[in-house]
């Protein structure tokens, strides 16, 4: 199972002149992240291209007190996943023991709530306390660098497009796609979109786990929802545009 992550452009334009529109910048076409390999407490920067990334540059981390994978509310591990960075915060709102910044990363995400995971607070953070950095498990949970090093690493971000990808042994369980397996997730994408526009519900619905659930609302709720949004609007375009899949074995 893959993790797949796209950004979609929607347009609805119902039978009177409004219309709801949402419209998000285009992708790069390279997109820069981080992958964590805990087994060797490395943190590389890397670029991504398509099915591929190649390491930019690679940096010591300190992490969560406990080896293992996150599970449960101040368990002190580091989560294992695909995540993304939500906020950025930096002093006078930070305390000092977070160094220049901290970046906020979405655990627990959808996958870790579908499997009951638990926990809040992880972070990619600086550090005041440079002998922090000599020590391999050192925090609560968290990802640490030195001060100076995510003062290099964060220009190099792009904020909510970055993923911060967090391996148990990055050798061993690193999952590059293939590129005809990225094709394929490319085109099960554009068939939703198609199903979604063409207001095809059995179709759009079929492309969903039967647990799905979103902002409360199970499958039968959603397809509710979509259902009255057929009738609502007149025409429906979806584009769907430089859709760009990471790898887990977690997924």
């Amino acid at each position: 199972m893959r993790l797949c992550w796209l950004k979609v452009s929607l347009f609805l334009f119902g039978a009177a002149a409004s219309a709801l529109a949402a419209n998000p910048a285009p992708l790069p076409v390279s997109i820069p992240g981080v992958i964590v390999d805990k087994k060797t407490n490395s943190l590389h920067l890397v670029t991504y291209q398509g099915s591929a990334y190649k390491i930019d540059k690679t940096y010591h981390t300190t992490l969560g007190l406990v080896a293992g994978d996150k599970e449960i509310e101040g368990d002190k591990k580091t989560p294992e996943g695909i995540y993304f960075f939500e906020e950025v915060r930096r002093p006078p709102n930070l305390e000092a023991k977070f160094g220049r910044m901290a970046l906020t990363m979405n655990y627990p995400n959808a996958w870790d709530r579908y499997m009951k995971r638990t926990g809040s607070g992880i972070w990619f953070h600086a550090t005041n306390e440079p002998s922090r950095l000599t020590r391999d498990l050192d925090s609560l949970g968290c990802v640490v660098v030195k001060d100076e090093e995510l003062g290099e690493i964060f220009p190099q971000l792009r904020y909510r497009v970055s993923p911060i990808s967090i391996y148990e042994d990055f050798a061993r369980d690193k999952a590059v796609l293939a590129p005809e397996r990225l094709a394929a997730i490319e085109q099960m994408v554009v068939d939703w979109a198609a199903a979604w526009e063409s207001k095809d519900l059995d179709k759009y619905i079929g492309f969903y786990h039967p647990d799905f659930s979103s902002e409360g609302e199970n499958l039968p709720a959603w397809r509710a929802h979509k259902g009255n949004l057929n009738r609502r609007y007149a025409k429906i375009i979806v584009t769907v545009s430089r859709v760009q899949a990471f790898a887990h074995p977690k997924y």
